[in-house]
């Protein structure tokens, strides 16, 4: 199955608005673009905020896959939903590859 990839520049962003919405108690963000708006659960925002990081403050680590995975409630920590976005094994390589590849256009 191929996907439709896009590419956005900082140009191409024209708003971010993030927010807890009336009766909610977690962040979303929308990201308004110039083709598209965007909506972002608080969940999604930590796993992005866990990826960059873990590449940003790393002395050597170059990429990072997150993948998704159902935990039971024995598993995971109070408070945090079945399923979350968490690394995947030795996919650093795999990572810089697959970035490598969409923005070089194959």
């Amino acid at each position: 199955m191929s996907r439709i990839v896009k590419i956005y520049r900082n140009d191409d962003v024209e708003e971010i608005v993030a927010a807890i919405p009336r009766n909610h108690y977690h962040v979303r963000l929308l990201i308004r673009l110039k083709d598209q708006d965007i909506v972002l659960h608080e969940a999604v925002l930590a796993a992005i905020t866990r990826a960059y990081l873990s590449i940003i403050l790393h002395p050597t680590k170059r990429g990072v896959i997150l993948v998704k995975k159902r935990f039971s409630s024995n598993e995971k920590k109070p408070g945090y939903a079945s399923i979350q976005l968490v690394e995947k094994e030795c996919s650093e390589k795999e990572a810089v590859n697959i970035i490598s590849d969409i923005i070089s256009g194959g």
